[in-house]
């Protein structure tokens, strides 16, 4: 293992957490995350977006982590020479079995899977899903036979308790979030999530989980928020689900109201910490 950095390693959700339903993420909270990076801290991003999505959104913030959490932990990207970043590992599975038994339970939802490379096939078009990476509609059967690193599914049905009790006997696990102003249906393996990827990502970095920071407004923030929070901080926003905010170490303000950039402020300078549990 890597010597130990003074460091905070902090992981930020983006959609409802750095940025509103609008799209922008404000000046404020874009001054926080700068200045922390300036003085040494890493600051990276751990989301459901895909890889090409959370690249440019890496670029557009003038932040450069080693590495970054994408596709709700199914991903992780490294920084590459030339300021690029590159797959550093990807979780891929069989989704067949589930497609099968969930268009079953949702006839006329859109079903789509993020294939192993990052882009994605779907049955067909819906609002917003374009932005977040490259994507072309096939028909449903060439899901069936693509390595997948998540399902995803938008449809008014999928917040059905039946469809939800069905996937853990395939050793799925489903989480219901927003990205932008579309509700997704993320399923992948029991087991893959934000928090397996960062810690994961600490262990790489050296960084000691009493300086592990987190912070995120959604469910798919769970387990993220848990593994902060067991020596570090775990913050969920003040619009954040009740569920959510049960998990957390404490509430910062809403997104519209910065909540995010709040968080960030009361994080100081790399100081000489006392001696600190590094499990």
């Amino acid at each position: 293992m890597p010597s130990l950095s003074p460091s905070h390693l902090i992981a930020l959700d983006v959609d409802g957490t750095l940025m509103r339903d609008d799209g922008t993420i404000s000046p404020t909270v874009r001054e926080q995350i700068l200045r922390l990076q300036s003085r040494g801290h890493t600051i990276t991003l751990a989301t459901g977006r895909p890889a090409a999505s959370v690249i440019a959104l890496l670029h557009d913030l003038g932040l450069s982590p080693e590495y970054a959490v994408c596709s709700n932990g199914a991903v992780i990207v490294r920084r590459a020479s030339g300021g690029g970043y590159d797959v550093h590992s990807a979780e891929v599975f069989s989704p067949a079995a589930a497609l099968r038994l969930l268009r079953l339970a949702a006839p006329e939802a859109m079903f789509a899977v993020e294939e192993e490379g990052g882009d994605f096939l779907l049955t067909r078009r819906v609002a917003d899903f374009g932005t977040q990476s490259t994507s072309r509609v096939v028909p449903f059967d060439d899901l069936l036979t693509t390595r997948a690193l998540r399902i995803i599914i938008v449809s008014d049905e999928i917040r059905s308790t039946a469809l939800f009790d069905q996937l853990p006997i395939l050793g799925l696990k489903p989480v219901l979030y927003a990205v932008e102003n579309t509700m997704w249906l993320d399923i992948a393996p029991e087991g893959i999530h934000k928090a397996r990827a960062l810690e994961r990502v600490r262990t790489l970095l050296g960084v000691k989980r009493s300086r592990v920071v987190a912070v995120g407004d959604g469910l798919n923030d769970i387990e993220m928020l848990l593994w902060a929070g067991e020596q570090g901080r775990g913050v969920a926003l003040a619009h954040a689900p009740d569920e959510l905010r049960a998990v957390a170490t404490e509430t910062g303000g809403s997104v519209e109201d910065d909540g995010a950039a709040g968080v960030l402020a009361t994080i100081d300078d790399i100081g000489a910490p006392p001696e600190e549990s590094d499990r």
